[in-house]
């Protein structure tokens, strides 16, 4: 009797550690991907069915307890990532889901109108924050803040990649509790780049130091393994699937992980080889360099390589990347390595994957969507043509009328809506109210189209470019942010084609308007007959009639006025003449004011 007693014992006390245990199998119809726990988390009660399939359980305590080896002594310490929140299936059900499409470039704005919307969301009693990310990514430091913001929101937020999250938007999404990809979506790929150039090594270390700073703060927090989202930022980092046979547990590690717990080797032989290999590709700077975060000696080839991921891939001796390229994810690979957690195409299958009682869309408002609109830059194209357009038909009709006051309000829009949305800086609208200032003393100071002039036109150029595209960096002059170069090129492309479109119209309407019932005054046309009368007489014998005019002179402006050249007649003498000030009109007194070789300048005579 006491031996039976003592072999039951022994069958409950084996048969222990697979109590509660009820993941969903693979593969299973309607179930969902199980999401990955990054460490061993304390024995729980298994959460409740989700409406697609049940959800995974961690490990038990006293397994993960056997499976977690004490590090070695003298080696560096393995990471210890913060256990991720609780499995997305078991949100609680009922909940308000707010999504918010966050679309194109990230910048400063970006993030203040998050804010907003988080703001607007949690008043209308949202419970739950889904992030809608399609971004080719943006400016790092506004992506930091919003992952800051997302980090310490009390409510549970929640990354969609619907399309793509690319750079910055990697980062975005990896700082949410949750991470949910819509099908044929990407991420990944967030290296800081430059505008002017490679970055010198001091620079590039300085610029990834609080990129992966931020990324080991997510990965911790969230679950995710540390070595796939380095491997985002930086070259060389390779990337392997592995897994302890002993709990189960897969990662995503790197080379020198992979080296101690496949491989074998110890952590400082494998410390050597990483540093050698750093030493021979001539990286220099430690920062980014590959280093174990999970591998100590007890560990020491006890783990085996995954040889083929879930979806059927095949992955020889367990490598998921090679480190040649910045390492991107499809929808496939994120779900098939547990960097997240399901798979929703539209907002019903958000709302069946959460249980959730409502998904509503928290859009910008009309202000901020239509600055947004604005700062399109083939929508500034239309702007800077209309604005064109609209002053050069101003200058021909004296007086202001429609065509000044449409230029006006095309240029408070090509001012106005990039300083909304944060775009612009001061030094942009300097640089284009000097242009304009120097085009105006060109065309003032002389007939010719001079070296001002080009300046001018430079410097307005410059400055209706610049002002769409997000800045970064300190000082007085802020130049455009690193990955910003498909929006400078686009926005220069633009501004260009509306300098041709308005050369082009603006010659259209000279011709056009000498057609045009009571236009006709606004652009000389053909010389007026001059009957004998009025006619300039030819030089006489001594040839006074060719004597230039002096200063102080006084004539009368003929053949149909100043605008601002044309002729004026002093006595029986005419003479080629430009007007100082605006356009003086046939049959004005005249005072010569100055004369220049051939250029002889007036004035309406007091």
């Amino acid at each position: 009797m006491a031996r039976r007693a003592l072999l039951l014992l022994i069958c409950l006390l084996l048969l222990a550690p697979l109590a509660g245990v009820g993941a969903a199998a693979p593969g299973a119809p309607g179930a969902v991907p199980a999401p990955r726990v990054a460490e061993p988390e304390p024995e729980v009660t298994p959460a409740p069915a989700g409406p697609t399939g049940p959800a995974e359980t961690a490990p038990p305590a006293t397994e993960a307890a056997a499976a977690t080896p004490p590090p070695a002594v003298g080696s560096p310490p393995a990471a210890t990532p913060i256990p991720r929140r609780p499995p997305l299936l078991v949100l609680p059900s009922g909940a308000e889901v707010a999504v918010i499409p966050i679309e194109g470039m990230i910048y400063d704005f970006t993030t203040d109108s998050l804010r907003r919307r988080m703001e607007r969301a949690r008043a209308g009693g949202a419970t739950v924050f889904v992030l809608s990310l399609d971004t080719p990514g943006g400016v790092v430091t506004s992506a930091i803040d919003i992952a800051k913001l997302l980090k310490s929101t009390p409510e549970p937020t929640i990354a969609w990649i619907n399309d793509q999250a690319y750079s910055a938007g990697s980062l975005i999404a990896t700082s949410c509790d949750y991470l949910v990809v819509a099908p044929s979506s990407s991420f990944g790929d967030s290296a800081p780049v430059s505008m002017v150039g490679e970055l010198a090594p001091t620079e590039r270390a300085k610029a990834l130091s609080p990129l992966l700073n931020e990324y080991r703060d997510n990965a911790r927090a969230n679950g995710h393994d540390y070595a796939a989202l380095q491997a985002m930022c930086v070259l060389g980092v390779e990337l392997y699937y592995v897994e302890d046979p002993a709990t189960g547990r897969r990662h995503v590690v790197n080379q020198a992980d992979h080296a101690v717990l496949v491989g074998g080797l110890s952590p400082a032989e494998a410390d050597e080889k990483i540093a050698a290999m750093a030493d021979l590709a001539g990286t220099g700077s430690a920062v980014g360099r590959p280093a174990r975060e999970l591998a100590d000696a007890a560990s020491a080839g006890a783990w085996r390589a995954v040889e083929q991921l879930p979806s059927g891939r095949k992955l020889p001796g367990g490598r998921l990347h090679d480190g040649s390229t910045l390492y991107t994810l499809s929808q496939t690979e994120a779900i098939d390595t547990g960097i997240a957690e399901a798979e929703a195409r539209t907002e019903a299958d958000l709302q069946a994957l959460l249980n959730a009682a409502s998904v509503s869309t928290v859009g910008q408002t009309w202000s901020e969507a239509l600055a947004m609109f604005l700062t399109n830059p083939f929508v500034r194209m239309g702007l800077i043509a209309i604005f064109g357009i609209g002053l050069f038909v101003e200058m021909l009709a004296p007086g202001f009328g429609l065509a000044g006051g449409v230029a006006l309000l095309a240029l408070a829009a090509l001012i106005g809506a990039p300083l909304l949305v944060g775009l612009s800086e001061i030094w942009h609208i300097g640089l284009m109210v000097i242009g304009v200032v120097m085009i105006v003393i060109e065309l003032l100071a002389t007939p010719t189209f001079g070296l001002m002039g080009i300046v001018g036109v430079g410097a307005v150029l410059a400055g209706l470019v610049l002002s769409t595209v997000p800045s970064s960096g300190g000082g007085p002059v802020p130049l455009p942010a690193p990955g910003t170069g498909g929006r400078l090129a686009s926005a220069t492309i633009a501004t260009l084609l509306a300098f041709v479109v308005t050369g082009f119209a603006s010659l259209g309407l000279m011709k056009v308007y000498g057609r045009v019932p009571g236009l006709s005054r606004l652009v000389l046309g053909d010389a007026p007959a001059i009957d004998a009368r009025s006619a300039p007489p030819g030089p006489d014998a001594d040839g006074a009639a060719d004597r230039g005019p002096a200063v102080g002179e006084t004539g009368t402006v003929r053949g149909g006025g100043l605008r601002p050249s044309g002729s004026i007649a002093i006595g029986d003498r005419w003479i080629d003449a430009v007007s100082a000030g605006g356009f003086i009109e046939e049959g004005t007194a005249v005072t010569v004011v100055e004369v220049a070789g051939n250029r002889v300048v007036v004035e309406a005579a007091a």
